[in-house]
């Protein structure tokens, strides 16, 4: 597990200083489903063991405000998620008498051990860095929920036998045989688990994840997840190995891995791009050719001679006009 995130860390650095694409939200829905698997633990007085991965879920939901140049953008999504794991101190204890199972079997000490089992649904809400995810391609978020919770808890408390083990020859939990036979109580009052069903329990969560956009539509990430009990007895008892008791309820994480995919939208074509046409060059007024004009020209024919001098008080002037098209010209 620690691999995989270490791998995960180093596509995300590397995958940063490479991403120039902005996001095409138009390319995508709103609508998403992942899948996750990762390792379950938990918080609690009995010490965490067996680290591998134990867990896996599903999420389906969609997004809000996704869209260019918002700062933030939210998801509402469903998730359903599986997970088991175990838990188990170092050494014997003799604080049993707040261990209800423990105790009907052990006078003195016992080591306390569990295996706890759950599934979980709930309901969602995410919120993005949206203007990051844009620039980067880089995906951190939170969220928070609520949902109900299917638990399983059980101890390993007996031997192949169904007789108590000796944990006076071996404190270190050598001899457990991992049947887990024992139903632990699920409160104060020492009611047991029902061996054949799990409990069920509404309870938040909290949560915070970091994703990479690999494309517009599919990213890769990280994602923690705690989820809180309303009582102290996952683990069957209230007390640590020390016999200490802090009051506080239990706790189970869940850190994994995610693939995650945007629905691509129904009627989206891929049209082909139609080239700009040049400017046109700018006209110039041109203006009419000019005509070659002869001017008009006046011949007299009558009097013959010119300058013609006379003292009739009238006297009759004959001419030729040239070079007009019409009388009014």
């Amino acid at each position: 597990m620690r691999r995989v995130l270490l791998l995960l860390s180093l596509i995300f650095i590397s995958s940063s200083t490479m991403y120039a694409q902005k996001m095409r939200y138009e390319e995508k829905t709103d609508v998403f489903f992942g899948i996750n698997m990762g390792s379950t633990w938990h918080t609690s007085d009995v010490r965490n063991v067996d680290h591998g991965v134990r867990g896996l879920g599903f999420i389906l939901g969609g997004s809000f405000n996704h869209d260019y140049g918002k700062t933030f953008s939210y998801d509402l999504r469903f998730r359903g998620m599986y997970g088991v794991w175990n838990g188990m101190d170092t050494e014997t204890t003799s604080a049993i008498e707040d261990n209800a199972a423990i105790s009907q079997y052990y006078d003195e000490f016992a080591l306390q051990n569990f295996r706890a089992t759950q599934f979980r649904t709930a309901l969602e809400l995410a919120i993005h860095w949206n203007s990051l995810r844009e620039r980067t391609g880089l995906d951190p978020y939170v969220f928070g929920g609520l949902g109900f919770t299917w638990t399983e808890s059980a101890g390993d408390f007996l031997d192949s036998d169904g007789l108590p083990y000796d944990f006076g020859a071996s404190s270190d939990g050598s001899m457990l045989n991992g049947t887990y036979e024992t139903p632990l109580v699920k409160n104060s009052n020492g009611d047991f688990y029902d061996p054949d069903s799990r409990t069920r329990n509404l309870l938040p969560s909290v949560g915070f994840g970091l994703g990479y956009y690999f494309t517009n539509r599919f990213s890769m990430g990280l994602e923690h997840k705690s989820t809180f009990f309303s009582s102290d007895f996952l683990d069957g008892t209230v007390a640590n190995q020390a016999g200490a008791i802090n009051g506080n309820n239990d706790i189970y994480h869940y850190t994994g891995v995610y693939a995650r995919w945007y629905l691509k939208p129904a009627n989206e074509k891929e049209e082909p791009r139609k080239p700009t046409p040049p400017p046109a060059p700018p006209t110039t007024a041109v203006p009419p050719p000019t005509k070659d004009v002869t001017p008009p020209t006046v011949r007299y024919t009558l009097p013959s001679s010119s300058p013609h001098v006379t003292s009739a008080p009238t006297i009759t002037i004959r001419a030729t006009v040239e070079n007009v098209s019409s009388s009014q010209h």
